[in-house]
């Protein structure tokens, strides 16, 4: 079984090999990265498969290799949504932007909320309330406060020119 797994790591990583590179990554990092990762998990595979259950091992390997290279992939990109510090250029390339000019853009974008905006965004960022309980608190559903407060961090994006995303979970 570990003789087919250096098979099996190739075939994934030329899978991989055809998805965009995370920002943050050179493309022969990534690759290391993601080279490191599979054969973890792959190794991990092998010593958890269990013959006697009737499965292809080739086929467990496979997807527990993938399922960990994805996962990675996935964690990478939801960092790099909101923490990346790029904009565009005036020829439309991406460059980096100090810290200080993001944060500054952002509270001025937050300064500029009305009242009720700028509490609900203190709430569930500083005060790390639930939509639930604010939802009880002010007398309307939960569903309601979700909506209003992806319309807010829109409107903060946009406004602010950040590339982020506040609540990025699995």
């Amino acid at each position: 079984m570990i003789c087919k797994l250096n098979a099996i790591l190739g075939c994934c990583i030329a899978k991989v090999r055809r998805w965009p590179v995370p920002p943050n990554w050179t493309p022969s990092e990534w690759m290391q990265e993601v080279a490191a990762h599979g054969a973890a998990a792959g190794y991990e595979a092998c010593c958890q498969f269990d013959p006697a259950r009737g499965a292809d091992p080739a086929v467990f390997v496979t997807s527990r290799v993938m399922g960990r290279v994805l996962t990675r992939y996935r964690q990478e990109w939801c960092f790099a949504t909101r923490f990346a510090p790029w904009s565009e250029d005036s020829g439309g390339e991406a460059v980096p932007r100090s810290s200080e000019d993001r944060n500054e853009n952002l509270r001025d974008a937050v300064s500029r909320l009305p009242a009720a905006d700028r509490w609900l965004v203190s709430q569930i960022f500083w005060h790390d309330r639930d939509q639930r309980d604010l939802a009880l608190e002010l007398g309307i559903s939960q569903p309601a406060i979700s909506k209003r407060y992806r319309r807010i961090v829109e409107h903060l994006r946009e406004v602010s020119g950040q590339v982020w995303q506040p609540n990025c979970r699995r």
